[in-house]
């Protein structure tokens, strides 16, 4: 074929192409359907094709698994649960855990001290 008669035919597939075969595009939102990989701490955006994932503020991580940030840390075995809100470990309590109760203390002190553990 010579190299005018397969442009010629070469054009006339790319015609017909363009013209009869429609293009089919269906974009979902992952986001709105429920359909996504993002952490429930964290934002969903809907991109072309997908989606995306952010932890929300007070969260850290990469957006599909996200754990709440705890300004200094949680002490005495205290577990960060939400931003800035540490959950004690029982006969401890204060913002980070950080204090002894007062109760715990004097429960200890006197039990350690009474006639019944003495020798």
């Amino acid at each position: 074929m010579e190299s005018a008669e397969r442009a010629k035919s070469l054009r006339e597939v790319c015609e017909h192409t363009l013209t009869h075969t429609p293009l089919v595009f269906s974009e979902h939102d992952e986001c709105v359907r429920g359909l996504n990989t993002c952490d429930e701490n964290a934002l969903c955006f809907n991109t072309v094709g997908g989606h995306s994932c952010s932890c929300k503020p007070g969260y850290v991580g990469n957006g599909t698994v996200c754990r709440a940030l705890c300004e200094g840390q949680c002490l005495n075995g205290g577990s960060c649960v939400s931003p800035d809100t540490c959950v004690c470990q029982q006969g401890f309590t204060g913002k980070r855990c950080e204090t002894v109760c007062a109760r715990l203390f004097v429960f200890r002190h006197s039990a350690l001290t009474s006639p019944a553990y003495t020798s």
